[in-house]
Parts: structure tokens; C-alpha cells; sequence
């Protein structure tokens, strides 16, 4: 384990309130990318998909093997960070989503598409984080 310091304060954080039908991945690209995020955390945040794809990743092959959702969910839980990758803001982003029975699957967030509604919280710290490739597994990991 590794501590990253950031700070003890955020200095901004916006509620980002996603619409029916709204594609959640690009919008939050978008978002952190506009708003020049270099550290970031993104939730909690919590509503409903009509639909969406989660990873689990293998570690056996190194690849995120696709888990499709292909029902209307909640979201009990949306939970990540922003860090530079190759000069960019890159989103790591987990979701835990309850179908109808109660049952829940979770993963790494791959897409998703809003239905009705989404509320997630973003909060950008004044510092940078940096990822870098992990010869290991081939995942953009914090840099140390």
C-alpha cells in the first residue's frame, strides 16, 4: 500500500445529475476533461441504468472479461478516480448495481446508459496523479 497525498480539502466539487438515456462514460470523460481534473474522485453516486457493461478483469489473462447488464438496475454504489494517463485524464470507475430480485453484480465500469436518472459527485484536488503502464498485467496503474 501507497499514499498518495493529495490534500486535506477539496477544492471543487460539483453534483453531476445525468438524464434519461444519457451515455454515462463519455459524459464523464467529457466532464473531467473539460474541467482539466489531474486528481480526482468521482462519488459517491447513486440511480438507476436502464442497461450497462462491467469488467471483471482476469488476472490469470490479464484481460477484463465483459459482464453485461442488460436490464434495468440501481446503482447502489458508483465510486472512482481521475488520474493523468498519457497526458489525458483517465477514469477508474466501479460500479455495485441490485437488479429487481435484489441480486447485485459489480465491476469495473465499462458503459452504461441512465435511466431515469444519476447523480454522481466529482471532486477535483489541486495536485496531479500520473499512471503509468504495469509491465505485469498491462493496466494503466498509479505511478509511485
Amino acid at each position: 500500500m501507497r499514499p498518495y497525498p493529495i490534500q486535506r480539502d477539496p477544492i471543487h466539487t460539483d453534483l453531476l445529475a445525468f438524464a434519461t438515456g444519457d451515455d454515462v462514460v463519455p459524459h464523464l470523460e467529457r466532464y473531467i476533461t473539460e474541467e482539466d481534473i489531474t486528481a480526482g474522485r468521482i462519488g459517491p453516486g447513486i440511480g438507476a441504468f436502464s442497461e450497462a457493461v462491467l469488467g471483471f478483469f482476469n488476472t490469470k489473462t490479464n484481460v477484463y472479461e465483459e459482464i453485461a447488464v442488460d436490464e434495468p438496475v440501481e446503482v447502489l454504489s458508483l465510486t472512482g478516480n481521475v488520474a493523468l494517463f498519457e497526458g489525458t485524464p483517465r477514469l477508474h470507475v466501479h460500479a455495485s448495481l441490485s437488479t429487481r430480485d435484489g441480486s447485485c453484480v459489480g465491476g469495473h465500469l465499462i458503459s452504461a446508459v441512465t435511466g431515469p436518472t444519476l447523480e454522481v459527485f466529482v471532486t477535483q484536488f489541486d495536485a496531479t496523479l500520473h499512471r503509468t503502464v504495469d509491465p505485469a498485467t498491462g493496466l494503466p496503474l498509479l505511478a509511485g
